[in-house]
C-alpha cells in the first residue's frame, strides 16, 4: 500500500511554576545555533553496514582541526551540533551488542545549559541504536516550509511520491528497500521563537528494531525563494572527494553506499542537500533492562509481590462496598544517586551489576524492597455472590494509585463485576514531582525519571501477580477477623475470579498500560483510555507540557537545543515508553509469552495526548486494527478499517465534537468546546465496550453502526 520496493545495494500543577520562579527569566536568549567547522568522530558503524567514521570511538582523536573546531559535531549539516538527528555518526563499534554498535555521543555533542554544562553522553551508551519513534531533526533558519512542499500530517501519501522532498527508506535485511511514510512540520510551539524553528520529519509508523534507515533531503527553498544548498562537507562526501580530509575520508565508504542506495531508488546524487543513515536499537537495547529485572524479580518472588492488608474501609454508597489498602513489597532494583557530585539532592537510578544489567539492591546479603500502597476498590456488586475479575488500574499524569477510587471506576466496577486495584507508577507519580522539578533544568539527570519508571513497571507486574495469587485468601481472613461485622454470618463471601486478571488505565495509565501488558506474563487483555505513544512527539502537543517546559526553557534557552534534547531523553524513555512495546503487546510478544490484545480508545481533539500516534501503531502492521466508522471526517491514510465484532487488538475513536488539530502543528489543540480528554471514561457505552473486551478479547460496536459521536458532535 505504501511500500514500493526496489533492489538494494548490499505533565501539570500550578505550584510547579511558582516553585521555579527563582530560575530567572525565561526566553530564547541565545541567537541562532552556532556550529564549529569540523567533523564528528565519535561513532563507528551501524549494525547493518560498514563503519561511518573508521575505528576510533574517541570523539576527540580523529583528524586534525583548528582551535575553534569541535570534534563532536557533524559538518554535513550545520544547523546545530548533533544534527542531523538521528545519525550513525554517533554509533561506535561494540561487537558484543546485538546490533554491533552502541550510542556514544561526544562530550560536547549534546546541548549545554545556561551554565555551559553539556548533557552527559554516558547514560546513552546503554543503547545499541536509536528509538523506534525517532523523529528526524534538521535546522535551516530561513527554510520556507510551504514553498518547499513538505508533506503535512493530513497528506501522508505525498511523502512516498516520486518527487517527495524527503526520502526515508528502510533497508531490509533481504536486500530490498521500503519507503517509509512521514510528515514534516516546523516547530511552531508557542515557546519557540521564529528564528529557532527546527524541521521535524516524523515517521508515520513505528520503526522496526535493529534496522538501518536512509534519509535523503532535496529541493528545499528559503524564504527568499532561493534553493537551500548543501554544506561543503556533504558535497565532498557526495562527490567522493574526501581523500585529503582524514575525517571525511573515514566516512566515505559508508556515504558512497547510502548514496548508491538512493541512486538505485531513482534519484541522482547531485540532487541531495544532505543524506545520511541511522540504525534503530535492538530488542535487547530497548527491552533488555526491563526484561532482566522482570525475570530476576519473579525468580525472587515467583508468586508475585508480597502483600499485607493495612486497612478495610467501608464505603456505604451505591457503587462501592469497601476499599482495601495493602502494603506491597517487591525486589528493588534502584539506588539513590546525587544530582551532581557532592549534591545533597538525590533520587533513584538503576542499580547495575558487574554484567551491566540491573540487579537487586542488597544489604548484608539480603535484597531490599520497593514498597508502596495497593489501593483496592471492591464494588457493591460482590454482595450478589457472582465472581469478580481483578483489574489493575493505571493512573493519570504524575498522579497516584489512589485515583483507582475515581467515580467512573466505581461505576464500571459495580456494573461489570470487577475489583479494581492500583499503585503509584514510580518514576511518574505524585511522589516524583519534586525530582522532575530538579531534573528538567539539568537533563543529565533524566535517568532519575527513566530508570525509576522501570521499577514502576516491574512493581505493577509483580503486584498484579501477587493480587491474583494472594488477595483472595488475604481478604477472606481480614473480613473474618474484622470487627466491622457483628456475626460470622454477616461476613460477605466475596467471590474473586483470580484467573481473570486484566488491565485498564487512562491518560498516562493508558500510555504505560501498553508496556505493562507487554511485560506481564499474566495479563492478556488491556484497555487503554485516551492513550498515545512516544513522549517526544506527545509533549509539544500536550496542554500539560506548557507548565513543565518552564524549567527546561529557563536552563536550555535555545529552541533548537530543546528539540534535540527532547529526542535525546526519549532514548532513555524508550526503555518504558509504549512506542518500544506496542508490537510486543499485540502481534509480536516476547519469547515465551502468549500474544496479548489491547483496545486503544482515544478521543478526537484531545488537548493532552496526541491521538494520531495511535494511528501510527495501526499503520505499522503490529496486529492492531482500526475499527470501522472511525471518524465522520477522515479515514487515516494507508489503513483499511476492520468491521465489528473484532477478535483482536484495535482502536476505537470517541468524538465529542472537537475538531482535529491543524495538520503538522506541534502545539496543543485549542477550540471553543474545551478539552474532551476526560469525557469517555464517564460514558456507559464506553464502559460496556471496555468490560466486554477485557473479558473476551472481542471489540464490539456500542455506537449503533456509526462513529462514536457524543455531545456537540451530535449537533
Amino acid at each position: 500500500m505504501f511500500r514500493p520496493r526496489v533492489p538494494c545495494h548490499v505533565l501539570a500543577t500550578p505550584f510547579f511554576v511558582l516553585a521555579l520562579a527563582h530560575a530567572g527569566c525565561v526566553g530564547d536568549e541565545r541567537p541562532d545555533p552556532t556550529f564549529a567547522d569540523s567533523s564528528a568522530s565519535s561513532a563507528e558503524s551501524s549494525g547493518v553496514e560498514p563503519s561511518d567514521v573508521g575505528s576510533s570511538s574517541d570523539p576527540g582523536v580523529t583528524g586534525s582541526m583548528s582551535e575553534d573546531e569541535s570534534p563532536d559535531c557533524d559538518p554535513i549539516h550545520r544547523g546545530a551540533c548533533a544534527l542531523p538527528w538521528p545519525s550513525n555518526l554517533y554509533l561506535a563499534s561494540a561487537p558484543e551488542r546485538t546490533t554491533g554498535v552502541e550510542l556514544r555521543f561526544g562530550e560536547t555533542t549534546l546541548p549545554a545549559n545556561r551554565n555551559g554544562v553539556h548533557v552527559s553522553p554516558d547514560p546513552y551508551r546503554r543503547m545499541d541504536g536509536y528509538g523506534l519513534g525517532s523523529a528526524i531533526i534538521l535546522f535551516w533558519p530561513d527554510l520556507d516550509h510551504e514553498a518547499s512542499d513538505l508533506p503535512r500530517q493530513d497528506d501522508l501519501g505525498a511523502s512516498i511520491a516520486e518527487d517527495a522532498p524527503v526520502v526515508l527508506l528502510r533497508v531490509d535485511q533481504d536486500g530490498t528497500l521500503e519507503r517509509v511514510p512521514y510528515f514534516a512540520e516546523i516547530d511552531v510551539h508557542p515557546a519557540t521563537s521564529g528564528s529557532q524553528r527546527s524541521l521535524y520529519i516524523r515517521p508515520a509508523v513505528i520503526l522496526e528494531e535493529g534496522t538501518r534507515y536512509v534519509v535523503g533531503v532535496r529541493n528545499l527553498v528559503d524564504t527568499a525563494g532561493d534553493p537551500i544548498t548543501p554544506e561543503p562537507a556533504f558535497v565532498a562526501l557526495r562527490d567522493g572527494e574526501t581523500a585529503n580530509d582524514p575525517q571525511l575520508s573515514d566516512r566515505q565508504e559508508r556515504f558512497t553506499d547510502l548514496l548508491d542506495i538512493l541512486e538505485d531508488y531513482g534519484v541522482d546524487r547531485g540532487e541531495w542537500i544532505v543524506a545520511w543513515d541511522f540504525v534503530t536499537a535492538s530488542s535487547d537495547g530497548l527491552h533488555g533492562y526491563m526484561l532482566s529485572m522482570r525475570d530476576r524479580a519473579f525468580d525472587l518472588m515467583p508468586e508475585g509481590a508480597e502483600l499485607e492488608i493495612l486497612e478495610l474501609i467501608p464505603e456505604p454508597n451505591a457503587d462501592e462496598f469497601m476499599r482495601v489498602e495493602l502494603r506491597y513489597r517487591t525486589p528493588r532494583f534502584t539506588r539513590q544517586a546525587a544530582l551532581s557530585p557532592g549534591s545533597s539532592q538525590t533520587w533513584y537510578v538503576l542499580n547495575l551489576g558487574e554484567d551491566g544489567r540491573p540487579t537487586e539492591v542488597r544489604e548484608s546479603g539480603e535484597f531490599q524492597f520497593s514498597e508502596g500502597t495497593v489501593y483496592t476498590l471492591i464494588p457493591r456488586s460482590v454482595l450478589d455472590g457472582e465472581p469478580h475479575g481483578l483489574m489493575l488500574y493505571g493512573h493519570g499524569l504524575l498522579g497516584s494509585g489512589s485515583q483507582t477510587y475515581g467515580g467512573y471506576n466505581r461505576r464500571i466496577a459495580n456494573d461489570h463485576r470487577f475489583i479494581y486495584f492500583g499503585i503509584d507508577m514510580l518514576g511518574m507519580s505524585s511522589g516524583d514531582v519534586a525530582a522532575v522539578l530538579r531534573l528538567l533544568p539539568e537533563l543529565s539527570q533524566f535517568p532519575w525519571l527513566a530508570d525509576r519508571l522501570h521499577q514502576g513497571v516491574i512493581d505493577s507486574v509483580l503486584v498484579a501477580r501477587g493480587m491474583a495469587t494472594r488477595f483472595d485468601a488475604l481478604l477472606r481472613t481480614a473480613l473474618e477477623n474484622s470487627d466491622l461485622f457483628e456475626t460470622p454470618e454477616d461476613v460477605p463471601a466475596v467471590n474473586i475470579n483470580s484467573d481473570e486478571l486484566v488491565y485498564s488505565g487512562i491518560s498516562q495509565g493508558g500510555i504505560f498500560g501498553v508496556t505493562v501488558v507487554a511485560v506481564s506474563p499474566d495479563i492478556r487483555h488491556g484497555h487503554m483510555g485516551v492513550p498515545g505513544n512516544n513522549y517526544s512527539t506527545l509533549l509539544h502537543r500536550s496542554s500539560n507540557f506548557t507548565t513543565y517546559l518552564i524549567p527546561m526553557q529557563s536552563s536550555y534557552r535555545n529552541a533548537v537545543d530543546r528539540a534535540i534534547l527532547l529526542s535525546t531523553i526519549q532514548l532513555l524513555w524508550d526503555g518504558s515508553d509504549p512506542v518500544s512495546y506496542m508490537h510486543r503487546a499485540s502481534g509480536r510478544p516476547f519469547p515465551g509469552q502468549e500474544a496479548s490484545r489491547i483496545l486503544l480508545a482515544p478521543v478526537r481533539g484531545d488537548y493532552q495526548v496526541e491521538v494520531q500516534t495511535n494511528e501510527f501503531a495501526v499503520r505499522s502492521g503490529f496486529g492492531i486494527d482500526l475499527l470501522e466508522n472511525y471518524d465522520v471526517d477522515r479515514t487515516p491514510w494507508g489503513i483499511t478499517p476492520v468491521s465489528y465484532p473484532h477478535e483482536g487488538s484495535g482502536v476505537v475513536l470517541w468524538n465529542y465534537g472537537n475538531p482535529w488539530p491543524p495538520a503538522s502543528a506541534n502545539a496543543p489543540p485549542q477550540d471553543d468546546l474545551g478539552d474532551p480528554h476526560g469525557a469517555p471514561r464517564f460514558d456507559p457505552e464506553h464502559g460496556r465496550q471496555l468490560a466486554h473486551f477485557l473479558r473476551t478479547g472481542e471489540i464490539i460496536d456500542v455506537c449503533e453502526g456509526a462513529p462514536c459521536l457524543r455531545g456537540a458532535a451530535l449537533d
